[in-house]
């Protein structure tokens, strides 16, 4: 648990930005602590040294804000727990050596050490805040990076109320009502993000494809290629980016003038930007690699090298769609993994030997395709 006592509940008078501040003695027996604001000996001056603050006063207009600006020179003192915490920071740091990897040393201290800094504020398990995380998303960064404003020294730089010759009445009094209100939605997020890590993938569905703008077909139900009617992606990347983001991130908008208006999935996708267009090369493509990614590869290359086709022609999901149009009859239903509407999982199996002779590759007994 935090080491300090800072509760939701104030024990203190606060200010119009709800801030708890108590003045300081005029003898400089007392300074601030830099990070929690709290009065501290001013023996502990070594600990953190003299901030150079620009300030200015309330009132003054944002254009005339260069005139009235003045630099003033403010000691600060650290006390115990500070001290603590930025060493546990920089401890938290060092366990994480994938984490410390993707932001680099000191921004990688930054971001921990503001985790620690706003848990400390909201009275928060710090535990639960520090994640082994190697993409930073953007709760880290913001959790990050408003902890590190909530520093009483980060507080003095701008200030207009003056918080000089003050220190905070309890651990993080000087900290404004409308900052922890930022740290506590950005730190709930987080949390969200840390339990959705370990969750299951989520299924996303393919969206509805708009009406061709010169006739030809909507597939709208699945994937064109496969027939796929949803992906899994990770449960983390709904919770970060939203599920109309991650939608429009997986599946591929497909637009073939007069022909097709339809999506692809992120396996039939790559096998079209190999082909460069959607057709029975990059079906042929999507479906070996399916069935085996030593057949896809192999295909591959013959289909490069001798101009390949496989016989029977790929029927796609597309193709069932386009006769169904033609044939006024309803549209086929999409398929709940890659390719079953060419047969189960025993049909596709024979196809991916008979695929391998033609090829001449030994795939072996065991069948690659499951569902």
């Amino acid at each position: 648990m935090s080491r300090f006592t800072s509760k939701s509940a104030r024990s203190h008078p606060t200010d119009e930005q709800g801030r708890a501040l108590v003045a300081l003695p005029d003898d400089g027996s007392l300074l601030a602590c830099a990070v929690c604001g709290r009065a501290v000996s001013a023996a502990t001056l070594d600990r953190w040294g003299h901030v150079s603050v620009a300030v200015r006063p309330g009132g003054v207009p944002a254009g005339l804000a260069a005139r009235h600006t003045r630099s003033v020179e403010v000691p600060l003192g650290l006390c115990d727990q500070c001290e603590q915490l930025l060493a546990d920071a920089e401890q938290a740091t060092e366990a994480h050596p994938k984490f410390l990897s993707a932001a680099g040393p000191g921004r990688a201290y930054d971001l921990v050490g503001g985790i620690l800094v706003g848990s400390a504020v909201l009275d928060h398990p710090a535990e639960l805040a520090v994640s082994p995380v190697t993409d930073l998303p953007d709760a880290v960064e913001a959790l990050g990076s408003l902890g590190w404003r909530a520093c009483f020294h980060q507080q003095l730089h701008g200030d207009r109320v003056g918080l000089q010759g003050h220190a905070a009445a309890e651990p993080w009094g000087h900290v404004p009502e409308a900052l922890r209100l930022q740290l506590r939605a950005t730190l709930a997020k987080h949390r969200t993000e840390r339990l959705a890590e370990s969750a299951p993938p989520l299924s996303v569905p393919c969206p509805a494809a708009p009406t061709p703008s010169y006739g030809g077909t909507a597939v709208s139900s699945g994937c064109a290629c496969c027939g796929v009617a949803a992906v899994d992606v990770p449960a983390v990347a709904l919770v970060r980016h939203g599920r109309a983001e991650v939608t429009r991130d997986t599946w591929a908008p497909l637009d073939i003038a007069g022909d097709l208006s339809a999506h692809l999935c992120p396996a039939c996708q790559a096998a079209y930007e190999k082909r460069g267009g959607f057709g029975a090369a990059c079906a042929e493509i999507a479906l070996t690699s399916f069935l085996d990614p030593r057949l896809g590869t192999q295909w591959e290359i013959r289909a490069e090298l001798q101009g390949a086709e496989l016989d029977p022609p790929v029927r796609t999901y597309a193709d069932l769609v386009r006769a169904a149009a033609r044939t006024g009859r309803p549209n086929p239903p999409p398929c709940a993994t890659p390719w079953a509407h060419l047969g189960t999982v025993a049909d596709l199996d024979r196809l991916r030997q008979e695929i391998a002779r033609g090829l001449g590759l030994d795939l072996g007994t065991s069948p690659a395709v499951t569902r």
